[in-house]
């Protein structure tokens, strides 16, 4: 629901956004937490993934000990929800608004609300989607639920390997609608599989399948195929394996 109403917000986003005589900058402070304003649900919606359904019954008071997984069911829809906030289609701002956004006016500077960018002055629509994107990524990657995630093999018919499987396809399904978004997503991925390997409060099955991961990126980055633009990207991810 939350992404339905977002996407409907941003298609109606521009000057009208703000108020008469303010500066077209400022349109860049109400975009904020209409671009990210399904980052709470998020959060949400993860605890679902791996998750158990539990009360804090005392003895006594019934009969029954609430503690249960997550059918697999809502666990996977909570998964394809996520995995939404991962699309190009998602992730890309149109070019119309980014156009309407000029760097700060004198005396309205950048706030800690602002988005962070590495384009100086301008605004930098690639960062907003990269704070997105990580947003997202934290909470499916969280160690801790992929610990769950693993131990209930056997009980689930979601494994440790086909939700890597899934995340992967999200992101790889992105190169022909955004090249930028997914060159961005690919190095987000690959760097939290390179944390996780390393995180020594880890559970080592998920820290292994981690490496598994990495391993698997490692051998399909060819430096001989693919478009010219990638080149860089490639170069890149081969040097995290350095």
């Amino acid at each position: 629901r939350l992404i339905s109403l977002r996407s409907d917000v941003l298609d109606r986003f521009g000057s009208g956004s703000i108020s008469d005589d303010l500066p077209y900058s400022e349109i860049e402070k109400v975009l904020v937490p209409a671009y990210l304003m399904h980052r709470y649900q998020v959060d949400a919606v993860s605890k679902l993934i791996g998750g158990v359904n539990f009360d804090y019954s005392k003895k006594g008071e019934n009969n029954k000990i609430v503690n249960e997984r997550i059918d697999d069911a809502t666990q996977k829809k909570a998964l394809d929800a996520i995995l939404k906030t991962l699309s190009a289609e998602f992730l890309e701002l149109p070019q119309s608004l980014v156009a309407m956004i000029p760097p700060p006016a004198y005396g309205y500077n950048r706030t800690r609300e602002s988005f962070k960018g590495q384009m100086g002055a301008a605004f930098d629509p690639m960062n907003a989607a990269e704070s997105s994107a990580h947003h997202s990524l934290s909470f499916l990657l969280n160690p801790q639920r992929l610990a769950r995630i693993y131990h209930s093999e056997g009980q689930s018919s979601m494994s440790l390997g086909s939700y890597f499987k899934d995340i992967r396809s999200q992101i790889a399904n992105g190169k022909s609608a955004n090249a930028s978004i997914h060159k961005m997503l690919e190095k987000l991925f690959t760097i939290d599989l390179f944390q996780l390997a390393l995180d020594e409060h880890a559970a080592k099955e998920v820290s292994g399948m981690a490496l598994l991961q990495l391993e698997d990126i490692r051998k399909n980055i060819n430096p001989d195929s693919g478009p010219k633009n990638y080149e860089a990207h490639k170069a890149y991810l081969r040097n995290l394996f350095h």
